[in-house]
């Protein structure tokens, strides 16, 4: 069974970020990566994707003033560790267009449904190696644009590279994630 968890003190992450620096997922491999890297801003949260008791992902969203009052960058910090899960599909442009993959059944909603589907949310992806980065920006996001989910925003330095922002489309991403259906999962926002 899934559960997505916040973020707490005291929270055992020491096999998550060991697991992180193995994937090669930089920005999850450490506390002052994860955690200490977000919760300078103003408004944040950190999630951890557990799977039959075991944490196998995170994603983060914080507010993101440079987009203007009421935006959160949402699926920040955002990993998965495919080999301990299920569900595989992120990898398949279907899985990603039918929304049927970690993602967008959890780590997107966690941000939106926490500051409130009134908000503007946005993603960033980049060209560096990162984690999962340069896919997210050749071949995800493109892909959810071609659906309208996403639209592109616009480009700027942000966070130390330039990125490209992405908005999210709430109300049609919701439409898609029923439509194709949605994976149960327990959720503590």
């Amino acid at each position: 069974m899934y559960e997505l968890i916040p973020y707490e003190p005291g929270l055992d992450l020491q096999e998550f970020y060991t697991l992180a620096e193995q994937r090669g997922f930089t920005n999850n491999s450490t506390h002052k990566q994860l955690i200490e890297n977000i919760s300078y801003e103003p408004e944040w949260r950190v999630w951890f994707l557990k799977y039959c008791g075991r944490i196998v992902g995170s994603t983060a969203a914080h507010s993101m003033s440079e987009m203007g009052e009421g935006a959160y960058r949402i699926a920040a910090r955002t990993c998965s560790f495919s080999d301990l899960l299920p569900h595989a599909r992120l990898r398949t442009i279907t899985g990603i267009v039918e929304h049927q993959n970690h993602s967008a059944q959890f780590y997107l909603p966690a941000g939106i449904d926490y500051f409130g589907k009134d908000k503007q949310f946005y993603i960033t992806s980049n060209e560096k190696d990162t984690g999962t980065q340069r896919l997210v920006h050749r071949i995800w996001a493109p892909a959810l644009v071609r659906t309208g989910a996403l639209e592109k925003a616009t480009e700027m330095e942000y966070r130390g590279a330039w990125q490209t922002v992405w908005r999210v489309n709430v109300e049609m991403f919701y439409d898609q994630l029923d439509l194709y259906g949605r994976w149960p999962i327990e959720r503590s926002l």
